[in-house]
This record gives structure tokens, C-alpha cells and sequence, in this order.
């Protein structure tokens, strides 16, 4: 059994206060959600006082709560598909080593995805492609890592089974 020692009692110690103060914030919103709006104004607690589901009511009959979250399953949604058909009709044709101009292609995905444009001249791009304002900005931007990652596991799975 091991003996503890000074030092071993001061790094637990810093351990536990990081992991309060990192806590803390979170605890904090969760205390002020569930407590009765005008409880706060009296001062800070550690355990809700005037406990009330209200706030969550409200969050709940509201539209634009649903229309987000609608949203947000769509882009997700979409986005994995999108990113992984793509991804896998691109990186599997050039893990063959027998392709022509393969080299050349890689170098010409790789590029872009490294020195990219910046957020201007995308925005540009998107009006310019009538996408301003719908949901495809948001579902079509960058898959390129993607691509690398799978270009990858694909030569090794290759290789495995040669």
C-alpha cells in the first residue's frame, strides 16, 4: 500500500479546486434554471431555492425552440450523408495505385483544403451561387479531412487484404 506523501496531497488538492472551478459554471446555470426568477436578486445559493420548471415550460411551447432543433437534426443529418458519399467516391478511386493522373488529383484536393480563402470570398461565393441564406451553406462547406481520413483507412484495409 502506498504511503501518501505531501506532495501527493497538494496535487490532489489542485486537482479537486480545477474541478471545481471547471464544475462550478455549469452548476451554476442548472441552480439558476430551475430557481424562481426573483430568488437570484437575493443572492447566490448552492442548492435551488423556489424550485420551479417554468423557464423549461416557456422552452418547450415555444416555435422557434422546435424550428431550430428541426433545423439542426437536418444539417446533421444531411451533412453525414453528404460528407460520407462524397468522402468515400472520392478517397477510395485514389487509393488505387494504378490510377491515372492520381498524384495530380490529390494534390488538387489537398490544396484547397489547406489554404483555403477565407470567410469573404466563401460568403462571395455563396451569393454568387444564389446558396445566400438557405440551408445548403450550412450542409455543403468543406469535407476535405474527411477524404484524407478515409483516403487512408482505405490503403490500409487495401493493403491488409492483398
Amino acid at each position: 500500500m502506498k504511503k501518501f506523501e505531501f506532495f501527493d496531497i497538494v496535487v490532489y488538492g489542485v486537482c479537486g479546486a480545477m474541478t471545481l472551478f471547471a464544475l462550478y459554471p455549469m452548476w451554476y446555470v442548472l441552480i439558476m434554471s430551475v430557481t424562481d426568477p426573483l430568488q437570484p436578486l437575493r443572492g447566490i445559493y448552492l442548492i435551488p431555492k423556489g424550485f420551479t420548471l417554468e423557464g423549461y415550460w416557456r422552452i418547450l411551447h415555444e416555435r422557434q425552440m422546435w424550428l431550430g432543433t428541426f433545423n439542426s437534426i437536418i444539417y446533421v443529418i444531411s451533412g453525414t450523408l453528404l460528407a460520407l458519399v462524397t468522402s468515400v467516391l472520392m478517397a477510395y478511386p485514389l487509393t488505387r495505385p494504378n490510377l491515372m493522373f492520381r498524384r495530380f488529383v490529390v494534390v488538387y484536393l489537398l490544396i484547397p483544403m489547406y489554404l483555403g480563402g477565407g470567410m469573404i470570398p466563401y460568403f462571395l461565393l455563396l451569393q454568387k451561387l444564389g446558396m445566400y441564406n438557405t440551408r445548403w451553406a450550412l450542409i455543403l462547406p468543406g469535407y476535405g479531412i474527411f477524404f484524407i481520413i478515409l483516403r487512408r483507412i482505405l490503403h490500409v484495409i487495401q493493403n491488409v487484404l492483398a
